[in-house]
């Protein structure tokens, strides 16, 4: 069942604000864990960075004491620094010591401490400029990262206002649909039943030569009513959940059978059954929503088989612990491109300019509605050489003992 349909099935407004709402709610949740994330990783990088930069300073360290000790001389002379060394005081041009390091090193200023042991001779020092740099690529990148994620969530949030807008438009337009059919199919029916009522009394008393005619007339009502019982169907589906069904346990077999007793003064005569039931198939329906399912499956198959060859296999069977029921017919078929739209409200086979078969296009919709709320699955695959197969599959009823 998809987004659109759920929110016809509950209460549309309700729904489309829950969805919208929880969908909204989850971006801003998603945008702040991701900026917060994000701002973690560029203080853990900062925090690395200068770390790297002090375990730098030790090797700056390492080469300065190198570069003392090279550079060292005994004599003192102007411009070198004195140092103790090995117990001997030492002289060194810390000038050109600085010439090279900063040559090698650019992150650090050095301080040399005169006359002192190698070992306290100087000191390696992080320039405030690099540590000012650090914080200002820190800062820098944090209100990027700021800014992309309000920039995202407001992006998102007009997306999900906008969808809100046009789906709560949508939604509106379907329940003025609804309440439209219900009115004016409700209105119909009167008028329809009075003609009815009309027509087979004028039967009573009309000549012989007006009988046909009048016959003629009261199967067009007949259909005119059929079809607005089946809008109405339609319509009432579309807001109802298969838990207001009034369901109980049925056996497939007595089903089928009731069904095709219903039916089949209806059909031409020429059509045949064959039937092959397995026993002790038992499911849990609405019997008379399930046998108006059927009787549209079986109409549709003799409507679109040859005239005069009509064949109608129906089959039960277990398929992988369920029960499984199939119709098939050795009629004209159905591409498969159109396999994926004949359950499709309003939906017919074939052109409407050309079409000779009569129908409203609701009876496979109905079919999958009534499916739907059973919690039973319907597919169509092709049959050989010629026709087409429903296969139903539902969940097998449990009956006590």
């Amino acid at each position: 069942m998809n987004t659109f349909e759920l929110m016809v099935k509950w209460n549309s407004k309700r729904t489309l604000v829950i969805l919208l709402g929880f969908s909204a709610l989850y971006i801003i949740i998603s945008n702040i864990w991701w900026t917060y994330a994000l701002i973690n990783y560029g203080k853990e990088q900062k925090k690395m960075s200068i770390q790297m930069c002090k375990s730098d300073s030790v090797h700056a360290a390492g080469d300065i004491a190198h570069l003392l000790i090279r550079n060292a001389q005994e004599q003192p002379k102007i411009g070198l620094v004195p140092f103790t060394y090995g117990g001997k005081t030492m002289y060194t041009d810390t000038a050109r010591i600085v010439e090279q390091m900063n040559a090698k090193y650019t992150e650090f200023n050095y301080i040399f401490n005169p006359n002192s042991s190698i070992r306290n001779a100087f000191t390696v020092q992080i320039k405030p400029s690099v540590i000012y740099q650090y914080n200002r690529t820190y800062q820098r990148k944090t209100g990027e990262w700021f800014g992309e994620g309000i920039t995202s969530s407001i992006f998102m949030l007009i997306i999900i206002g906008v969808m809100y807008y046009y789906l709560d438009k949508i939604l509106s337009f379907n329940q003025q649909q609804n309440n439209f059919l219900l009115a004016t199919t409700h209105e119909l029916k009167t008028p329809v039943a009075a003609s009815k009522l009309a027509i087979e009394t004028a039967k009573k008393t009309a000549h012989e030569n007006l009988k046909p005619t009048l016959n003629m007339a009261l199967n067009n009502m007949d259909r005119l009513s059929t079809l607005m019982d089946r809008v109405l169907l339609a319509t009432r589906l579309e807001t109802e959940t298969g838990s207001t069904l009034h369901k109980e346990p049925v056996e497939l077999k007595h089903l089928v059978e009731g069904t095709i007793n219903v039916i089949k003064n209806s059909l031409p005569s020429s059509v045949q059954f064959k039937t092959t039931f397995a026993s002790n198939l038992t499911i849990t329906a609405d019997i008379e929503l399930m046998q108006m399912a059927l009787s549209n499956l079986i109409t549709n198959a003799v409507k679109y088989s040859h005239l005069g060859q009509e064949m109608i296999h129906i089959e039960t069977s277990i398929q992988e612990n369920r029960v499984a029921l199939s119709i098939s017919d050795n009629g004209i078929g159905i591409s498969d491109n159109q396999k994926k739209k004949i359950f499709e409200k309003f939906y017919r086979i074939g052109d409407e300019s050309t079409r000779t078969s009569r129908g409203s296009g609701l009876g496979l919709y109905l079919v999958k509605k009534i499916l739907r709320q059973h919690s039973a699955i319907i597919s169509v695959h092709d049959v050989q050489p010629m026709g087409t197969l429903f296969n139903i599959v539902f969940k097998r009823a449990i009956v006590e003992p």
